[in-house]
């Protein structure tokens, strides 16, 4: 994928999707995305980013060094800390993005993280969920969709009652 998606490729792509009206995009600052991002921006391109950051990211150096728009928690990190049972220090990592002056998401690959950080009331404007679910299991990784369970935790956030409707279980 990535001999084919080359730098002009992916300036092509941004290029097309602001003449579209879409001015955001979600930003890793990993392998060469930071001299694609910056070869669009020489190009006139402009993109709010929504960065997603990972463990061994720096939030303050990202947000002076590229102006984010928002700071997402990447939901690798997410996962494991609600597999580990520490989302606290992922609660005060959000808090601490919020003081960089940024908007601030949690992403995840399950829809409990989702309904968790909704229950307890977290400060965050942003969920970057995904309709799949990764596994580890004999070091390959299986993609199982759940859709309905996705769905459930959507409506929960909609619904007085708590429950899907029919249709959407």
């Amino acid at each position: 994928m990535a001999d084919w998606y080359t730098q002009d490729r992916v300036c092509e792509v941004l290029h097309r999707a602001n003449s579209l009206g879409i001015n955001a995009f979600n930003y890793v600052n990993m392998g060469r995305a930071p001299q694609d991002l910056a070869c669009f921006q020489s190009q006139g391109g402009k993109m709010h980013l929504i960065i997603q950051v990972t463990a061994h990211d720096d939030p303050a150096a990202l947000v002076k060094n590229l102006k984010p728009l928002a700071l997402q928690r990447r939901g690798e990190e997410i996962d494991a800390a609600f597999r580990n049972r520490t989302m606290d220090s992922e609660r005060e990592w959000c808090k601490k993005a919020r003081d960089l002056g940024v908007l601030v998401g949690v992403g995840t690959h399950k829809p409990e993280v989702i309904e968790l950080v909704e229950e307890q009331g977290w400060e965050v404007e942003i969920f970057a969920g995904c309709v799949y679910v990764m596994q580890l299991w004999r070091d390959i990784i299986f993609i199982s969709l759940f859709f309905g369970s996705m769905a459930r935790v959507i409506w929960r956030g909609n619904s007085s009652t708590g429950q899907a409707p029919k249709e959407a279980s």
